[in-house]
């Protein structure tokens, strides 16, 4: 028998350096890949949400905007603001109230400060809404006569409403107690006036006007406290918000935030004109306040006949370098004008 002069082995102790760094790299593709999607998925979940939580915003803002649309021109009155519209025509002045009309931010020193414009540098429309909050009016108790400035009435506490005073930077609020920004007064045949108010003496009764009535009012003439509110969008903190202004007697109001991240709001009119009842002719079916003035048909407010709001959030699209946006737009018919009989042309 021929002795076993050697043992073969396997050469090989394991892997090759080649053969690891083949490995590495595959694995590093693969975990690369797989952090990639796991991060695609979450910007497109941050995305969704965001884009999910802007459009409860904005129902939210269209929501108050058209509540106080319907409620426009109301003040419990026979004729809410329109009589006071119909003094002022036939006394060639000009009323400080109307249903709803657009806010001019140039000519207002109270918006003059603030960033009132999108993310384009475009300017964004406001809008201005009269009624009366609380849905009740009173009578007078005494006669009040032409030049005098006071008005026993036989209640006023719905001029007065507490609200919370908010700054806006701070988002800190405390109690505010205030009056109606005016009143209107009316007579049972359609004519009267608005006044703003100076001050209201809860346990006397009484208006004080910041003026003296034109007119004098018999016992039993209905009195309602008209508000003023006001919609725009401003930048708090970086962020755009969507904010209710509400205006008080002697020019006091507070702020109200009401949607976060509101791009833009636009407002257009639709107008109703009746030739036969001498109205003027129609130049354009919307009037839009965004326009530069020179483009600008002046309307009363009176022919305004529904009101078209739309509110735009934005959103970073992951697809592309342009925000993806969300537009929601809703129409409300005004339904406190055209009441008057002589508004009405008879």
């Amino acid at each position: 028998m021929k002795p076993i002069s050697k043992i073969r082995r396997d050469s090989r102790q394991g892997y090759t350096l080649i053969e690891l760094l083949v490995v590495s790299l595959i694995s590093i593709i693969v975990i690369y890949a797989a952090i990639d999607f796991f991060n695609n998925q979450q910007k497109v979940f941050r995305q969704q949400a965001s884009q999910a939580r802007n459009q409860a915003n904005l129902r939210l803002g269209l929501y108050y905007i058209a509540h106080d649309l319907m409620n426009a021109g109301y003040t419990g009155g026979p004729f809410g603001v329109e009589g006071e519209m119909y003094r002022a025509e036939a006394t060639g002045s000009s009323s400080p109230v109307a249903a709803v009309k657009p806010v001019n931010f140039s000519t207002d020193p109270q918006f003059s400060t603030l960033k009132l414009t999108n993310q384009a540098g475009q300017t964004i429309d406001g809008i201005e809404m009269w009624f009366n909050i609380n849905t009740q009016p009173t009578s007078l108790s005494a006669i009040s006569y032409v030049g005098t400035n006071t008005l026993a009435a036989n209640t006023v506490t719905m001029f007065q409403v507490t609200a919370p005073k908010c700054d806006m930077i701070l988002d800190s609020c405390t109690p505010f107690t205030g009056f109606a920004a005016g009143f209107i007064i009316s007579k049972a045949d359609g004519s009267g006036e608005y006044e703003p108010i100076s001050s209201v003496d809860l346990s006397g009764k009484t208006i004080t006007a910041a003026s003296a009535l034109t007119d004098t009012y018999v016992v039993q003439s209905v009195v309602a406290p008209v508000w003023r509110r006001v919609y725009y969008l401003r930048d708090i903190n970086g962020t755009r918000w969507l904010v209710r202004r509400d205006y008080f007697a002697n020019n006091q109001f507070t702020d109200t935030k009401l949607a976060e991240g509101v791009a833009d709001l636009q407002v257009t009119y639709d107008m109703i004109f009746r030739p036969s009842l001498g109205d003027p002719p129609q130049l354009t079916p919307e009037v839009d306040p965004d326009k530069p003035p020179a483009y600008l048909t002046p309307f009363n407010p009176k022919y305004i006949d529904s009101v078209n709001v739309s509110l735009v959030s934005a959103v970073h699209d992951i697809q592309s370098k342009k925000p993806l946006q969300t537009v929601m737009t809703r129409k409300v018919k005004i339904m406190n004008l055209g009441l008057h009989p002589k508004l009405r042309g008879y």
